[in-house]
């Protein structure tokens, strides 16, 4: 039974009458009684610097935006209150247009701070805070009717805006900043810490992750509690997979690269820090440069520093049996934890046989056998190669004799034909190739054999 709504008798109507009018009287506070010098720059240059300098002051800009909101009315419209108030109140000063005020507001910064009475008694103790960080995507819908009668459709795109914030954990607001989307988390925390209040941690979540950012934090003497993102939901992705998640790192590039200028040798340092960092993540590092890797690790770090990271990957990548006879043994060489090859895209037949994991000759352990991963796939893009089935089908054959995990990842641009004998292969497109060598073979090395 749907029940009465309930009702409410004013008794104090006297004070609820003067509450409602309080709530349309603005009082404006002007320091100093000057309120043209408040509004007006009075200054057109500075000296150095080019440009003129605005004629409306940001407090001037602020004002009217406030009367704007407060209002709701269109620009146009609060352009015309402020020169009716200006004329009625007998005052000589001037009124930006509605595109000026337009201009001027886009580009405002939007400070806030909000403290209560006990945080301003504990920071007077020489009390610190901890800083919590965030940020929200704010929408600030799409255009209007004038879009729908312009061009006969709605439009299409949402103007966005991203809110930053600093709060504490009594809830007090320290900053917030209104900026582009293009401005990322990181960069927006710079914005909204607080200059004036000491802290003892600043707590933001993976996105706002830095190697720069934690060292500048702890060298402040401010502890930084902002996991690395991926790291941080380890338990939840190995509760739902029962692995860690994995980084192919550079994939475009080759951190290994002996050509590149020392100025980025540092990347290096960095990537072997954030790997140490991120130990619920499997970093997969593969590279063309395998025998520089021995000496790279030993400048960065140390020489069996590899051996005793079992989230580091490491692959060498060949093509052919001439890199395979080159590359295979470099790759063994190294004191890794894990070691994976990449044959993609193989580019002629591979075979292990001869080809064994050490120099003495007394092991016998085939090369292949020594190897936790084979990744195997042929070439795309326009001018791509065929991969004969049979190539791919002895390596697939050769893992699976040694119990080595066997990864197919793709045809490329050509598939298997309809007549072998005839027309091997033919060129179909990557995506219409697919990835099936007779069936999808998708193995990892999840559990690792050689320690």
């Amino acid at each position: 039974r749907k029940r009465k709504k309930p009702g409410y008798r004013v008794t104090n109507a006297r004070a609820y009458n003067q509450s409602l009018r309080k709530r349309g009287m603005i009082s404006l506070y002007v320091p100093g009684g000057d309120l043209k010098a408040q509004l007006i720059n009075a200054k057109i240059r500075t000296p150095g610097v080019s440009g003129r300098e605005p004629t409306y002051t940001t407090a001037y800009i602020e004002l009217i935006f406030t009367f704007y909101r407060l209002f709701g009315w269109g620009m146009r419209q609060i352009t015309g209150y402020m020169e009716d108030y200006r004329e009625t109140r007998g005052l000589d000063i001037p009124v930006p247009s509605a595109s000026q005020l337009g201009e001027r507001c886009a580009s405002l910064e939007v400070s806030v701070t909000q403290r209560c009475e006990q945080l301003a008694r504990r920071l007077a103790r020489g009390g610190t805070i901890s800083l919590i960080v965030d940020s929200t995507g704010l929408s600030f819908g799409r255009a209007s009717q004038w879009y729908e009668e312009k061009y006969a459709r709605k439009a299409a795109r949402t103007p966005w805006r991203k809110m930053h914030r600093s709060i504490d954990a009594d809830m007090n607001v320290h900053a917030i900043r209104i900026t582009t989307t293009e401005v990322s988390d990181s960069e927006g925390m710079d914005a909204v810490l607080p200059a004036d209040v000491p802290m003892d941690r600043v707590i933001a979540d993976g996105a706002y992750y830095s190697i720069e950012r934690t060292e500048a934090l702890s060298g402040a003497g401010v502890t930084p509690v902002i996991p690395p993102q991926w790291n941080a939901q380890h338990d939840e992705f190995f509760a739902e997979h029962g692995r860690r998640q994995r980084v192919f790192c550079a994939s475009l590039a080759d951190v290994f690269d002996n050509e590149v200028d020392p100025l980025w040798r540092r990347d290096l340092f960095d990537l072997f820090e954030l790997i140490e960092r991120t130990p619920n993540l499997n970093w997969l590092l593969l590279t063309k440069r395998i025998g520089n890797v021995s000496d790279m690790v030993a400048h960065a770090r140390s020489r069996d520093w590899l051996a005793g990271r079992d989230n580091v990957w490491l692959g060498a990548t060949v093509v052919n049996q001439a890199e395979a006879d080159r590359d295979i043994p470099k790759l063994l060489a190294v004191a890794a934890r894990v070691r994976i090859l990449s044959m993609e895209p193989l580019l002629g037949p591979v075979s292990f046989e001869g080809m064994f994991a050490g120099s003495d000759w007394r092991d016998h352990t085939n090369a292949l056998e020594a190897l936790d991963w084979v990744i195997v796939g042929g070439e795309s893009g326009h001018g791509a190669r065929p991969m004969h089935p049979d190539w791919a089908r002895s390596l697939r054959d050769q893992c699976a004799a040694a119990e080595v995990p066997f990864f197919f990842k793709q045809w490329g641009e050509w598939a298997p034909g309809s007549n072998p004998s005839r027309q091997p292969m033919v060129r179909v497109g990557k995506k219409s190739a697919g990835r099936e060598l007779d069936s999808v073979h998708d193995f990892f090395p999840e559990t690792i054999r050689h320690t």
